[in-house]
């Protein structure tokens, strides 16, 4: 889930899957952290996003 949580390129759900199939994770339990870890991954995008597009409003 922490991989897939950091929004950069290369570590994203496709990625996750991968490392789930390679570690030996059951499928049900990989769906769950790969759903979390992008879920965490937009919300960050989500924060930067509008918070730096509030700082520079307000500071126009």
């Amino acid at each position: 889930m922490a991989f897939v949580a950091i929004p950069l390129p290369i570590t994203g759900a496709w990625s996750g899957s991968l490392a789930a199939f390679v570690f030996g994770v059951k499928p049900t339990r990989a769906l769950g952290l790969i759903a979390a870890g992008v879920a965490i991954a937009g919300v960050v995008v989500l924060v930067v996003t509008y918070g730096v597009g509030w700082w520079i409003a307000s500071a126009g």
